[in-house]
């Protein structure tokens, strides 16, 4: 079917649907559409179910919070000392309060951005939240985002990129005997 006849079919569908509605007696017999699904062709994908949950989801809202946040800059440069991250007024109920507002289902939670930067508690790295004086070295952002999320009833989606300045394999040399052992596996 060409462009066109499907614009064209779609629109007498369409037109005919809403006159037939409005004005059903008026109109009756004037457009011949046998049905709507004559007059367009059969759709080739079907969505899952799975697709269908994440359309039904609408809004959501992106939180991005990383050592940028303290460099007042778009990406982390690297800059910042873990000595100087400390989030001690880290409110994750108020990000989840800001989503529900907004009429968002959902929160999709920046965990490591490119800077390299882990924001729950791991031993893969040391340019992370453990590493810092927040919570004597044992906070963990992620999981304030999940009870947050939990609490709220609000679904948490986590991003991790799997690009990592702080521990680039274009450094040399590696910022850390962490980094140096990690790189040392890939290899």
């Amino acid at each position: 079917m060409k462009r066109r006849e499907l614009i064209l079919g779609s629109a007498k569908v369409g037109l005919a649907s809403t006159l037939h509605s409005v004005f059903p007696m008026a109109f009756a017999g004037l457009f011949r559409v046998a049905s709507a699904e004559a007059a367009l062709p059969a759709p080739r994908a079907i969505p899952s179910s799975d697709q269908i949950a994440w359309q039904d989801l609408e809004i959501g809202m992106f939180v991005h919070f990383a050592p940028n946040t303290w460099q007042d800059t778009e990406y982390d440069n690297l800059s910042t000392p873990v000595s100087e991250i400390n989030p001690a007024k880290l409110d994750t109920d108020q990000w989840a309060q800001t989503a529900i507002d907004l009429g968002a289902k959902y929160i999709v939670f920046v965990a490591k951005h490119v800077g390299g930067f882990c924001m729950w508690q791991t031993e893969t790295t040391d340019y992370g939240i453990r590493n810092t004086p927040w919570r004597g070295g044992r906070g963990d952002v992620l999981a304030d985002v999940s009870a947050s999320c939990r609490k709220h009833g609000l679904k948490l989606g986590v991003y991790v990129s799997p690009r990592d300045d702080h521990c680039s394999t274009d450094r040399q040399p590696p910022r850390s005997a962490i980094c140096s052992r990690n790189i040392s596996r890939t290899r």
